[in-house]
């Protein structure tokens, strides 16, 4: 009896090692994982600001401008128009006050270019430049409030 119980029992397990076995069966597959890195830019500007403005001395201001491109995207800087640049009055205040927009001395022009088509790349940080800008003095106008627009364009 002993004998029996004993094959029977080494039965079951061999059973069980086959059932256990139909079960654990497995299928395998990959999956691609793929990303793509456009190129990018963005910019933006501070205002410039010239302030109150005395009709007599020359002013003197400055705003940053920053570039944000992907990693090693060339890109250019330009600005809307070049050379002389004028303040509008408001209303029917007709007077303009000039400015100029200047490279970092204040008196080499930007002739429409801040940076130089393909001159700069991108590091995927903000990079900065400096616009800097003068009223000269000795202009006649209106007591008012004058501004402008000037649009920055980046090209990559």
């Amino acid at each position: 009896m002993k004998f029996s119980l004993i094959v029977r029992a080494a039965v079951f397990a061999v059973a069980a090692l086959f059932v256990t076995a139909a079960y654990a069966s497995t299928a395998t597959t990959t999956m691609g994982i793929t990303a793509a890195v456009a190129k990018d830019c963005a910019i933006a500007a501070a205002p410039l600001n010239f302030g109150t403005y005395n009709g007599t001395a020359d002013m003197h201001a400055s705003a940053a401008v920053t570039a944000n491109c992907t990693s090693t995207t060339t890109y250019g800087i330009t600005l809307s128009s070049a050379g002389t640049y004028k303040l509008a009055g408001t209303g029917a205040n007709t007077d303009t006050l000039n400015y100029t927009l200047t490279a970092s001395d204040y008196t080499t022009l930007l002739s429409g270019v801040l940076v130089a088509a393909n001159a700069a790349t991108g590091n995927g940080a903000n990079q900065s430049y400096t616009v800097y800008g003068v009223v000269a003095g000795s202009q006649v106008v209106r007591p008012d409030n004058y501004s402008d627009t000037v649009t920055l364009t980046i090209t990559y």
